[in-house]
């Protein structure tokens, strides 16, 4: 994989500028059989598909997917611990105030079916892939066959999968850990993104050292979704579901 795990090269506007940043970030695997990157944002990027068949024409697209419903809610809290999204406003409210563009954003982005008919439209069946999420936490080792087979790499190959890594923990947190996840959008613009990129281990310990000094409360689970938010959100992405279950062969019957 690149040196930076979400590029997001592809979804933003450095596209047109910075091909030569991106490209530096695979200098280190001048021998690797396969090469990519894992930016989540590409899916729901309307122009993704177009720049990165104009681009790696040739590229194989893997996509995990998640139980809309479920992405939302967990997207959420997360959104909500990190400061994006003010403590003021619960999740019922949220999901229903579809007039506010983040919020209908955060919605659309579960729709599924209309994001992959772009990339359909640039790429061949045999150039996608499409798993479950709930595959990838169940039969880890299946899903990398899986993968492994499908890039074309000794499916052999053993990984370590002892050891967890980025595993979101959530938090009440305080304003002493919003500030400390907020803190870079402003650096962002003053000092630049490479710069943030190659300190970006330093700013996670300082963040972890927050929360180890109490300024985050440790919830074990996230509060379990209303009924009736459930219900709604059923309602939402049940006709994108419906559209995706006749274009995939994993099946998401489950996620009604």
């Amino acid at each position: 994989m690149c040196s930076i795990k979400e590029p997001d090269y592809f979804c933003s506007d450095v596209f047109e500028t910075k091909g030569a940043w991106y490209e530096s970030l695979f200098v280190e695997k001048p021998d690797a059989k396969a090469v990519g990157d894992v930016s989540p944002c590409i899916l729901a990027t309307p122009l993704a598909a177009k720049r990165i068949h104009s681009y790696i024409p040739d590229a194989k697209l893997i996509f995990i997917l998640r139980n809309p419903i479920e992405r939302l809610y967990s997207q959420f809290y997360y959104a909500l611990m990190r400061g994006i999204v003010s403590p003021n406003v619960d999740f019922s409210g949220f999901i229903r105030n579809v007039d506010e563009p983040f919020n209908a954003h955060y919605i659309e982005i579960g729709q599924y079916y209309s994001h992959l008919q772009k990339f359909r439209s640039f790429f061949s069946e045999a150039q996608i892939l499409i798993l479950l999420f709930e595959d990838f936490k169940s039969d880890l080792h299946g899903v990398l066959a899986n993968i492994y087979s499908y890039i074309g790499v000794d499916i052999s190959h053993d990984v370590d999968t002892s050891k967890r890594h980025n595993e979101t923990k959530y938090f009440q947190p305080s304003i002493a850990y919003r500030l400390a996840y907020t803190v870079g959008h402003p650096l962002k613009r003053i000092v630049g993104e490479t710069f943030l990129d190659k300190t970006s281990n330093l700013r996670s310990t300082l963040r972890n050292k927050l929360t180890g000094l109490g300024h985050g409360t440790v919830v074990p689970n996230i509060p379990l979704m209303k009924p009736e938010d459930r219900l709604y959100l059923q309602d939402v992405y049940s006709d994108s579901n419906r559209k995706l279950a006749s274009i995939i062969r994993p099946d998401i019957s489950h996620w009604n």
